[in-house]
């Protein structure tokens, strides 16, 4: 293809269109900025609001402790205490680790645990399966009577017909109880 424009008209549609260009790149770059100014604003307000509640609220406590009205903050403090008291339960809570590790202790050496399961009945009341391998019989009573013995168990579920086997006995184990 043949180019019949002269140099200097060339020159021109460059020039023109660098000038197009970087028109249309600077008026991006304004939009952008314009756009994160704008999305700016709702943060800069809620922090603004925010410093300001904070100020507020120091300046209350300086008054409060320059007031000497520290028996009122005292009797206000003792009564938000009563109502926690009163909304919270009254035996201790036991951990699920101390549970494992109660029902781990009372294990004899012949026996082996292969699993361990907790299931939530409801607020007071959960099950806690062991499910393993006793070498004999008597080493598997041995464990449910120590099991029985504990306090923090209120009940130990030991099948019949897990003691049909007198040895290698895989054995389930239930213990219900308020953990």
């Amino acid at each position: 293809m043949i180019n019949l424009l002269p140099i200097k008209e060339k020159k021109k549609i460059r020039r023109d269109y660098v000038f197009r260009l970087l028109t249309i790149v600077l008026g991006a770059v304004s939009v952008s900025t314009i756009i994160g100014i704008v999305t700016l604003f709702p943060s800069y307000f809620i922090s603004d609001f925010q410093k300001r509640a904070a100020v507020d609220q120091a300046e209350r406590l300086k008054k409060i402790d320059g007031e000497g009205d520290q028996e009122n903050i005292v009797r206000v403090l003792k009564e938000a205490q009563q109502k926690l008291d009163i909304l919270s339960p009254e035996r201790e809570k036991v951990f699920l680790r101390t549970v494992f590790d109660t029902a781990i202790s009372y294990k004899p050496s012949t026996v082996t645990l292969t699993g361990l399961v907790y299931q939530k009945e409801n607020e007071d009341k959960a099950r806690f399966i062991i499910n393993g391998v006793a070498d004999r019989r008597e080493d598997l009573l041995v464990f449910s009577q120590n099991l029985e013995r504990d306090a923090l168990f209120d009940d130990v579920e030991l099948p019949v017909s897990n003691l049909a086997q007198d040895r290698n006995i895989n054995f389930t184990l239930t213990i219900i109880g308020m953990f």
